[in-house]
């Protein structure tokens, strides 16, 4: 069984030889594009909490693989990059 979720979809898995609950496990990622981020710091201004500066300038991602309540912030980064260097993906 296939369900859509945001960013496409995705199989459901069902328990049990007869079928049984249906239930789905991803996770979130984000895609940093090293080359193509010109160190703006939109996205630090819009999730601090998953963006911060190095020491030399440039931008680490403090969690690539964030919890599903940082979901808000971690798209208003995306959506604030004016290079659109960072992007959502669902593993």
């Amino acid at each position: 069984m296939w369900a859509k979720f945001p960013g496409g979809f995705k199989r459901l898995k069902t328990g049990g030889a007869g079928g049984g609950t249906a239930y789905i496990s991803t996770t979130m990622r984000i895609v940093h594009d090293k080359e193509l981020c010109a160190n703006h710091g939109q996205c630090v201004g819009a999730a601090p909490e998953l963006f911060k500066f190095a020491e030399n300038g440039s931008l680490i991602v403090i969690d690539p693989n964030p919890p599903e309540e940082l979901r808000e912030a971690a798209q208003d980064a995306v959506d604030v990059c004016p290079v659109q260097a960072l992007a959502i993906v669902e593993d």
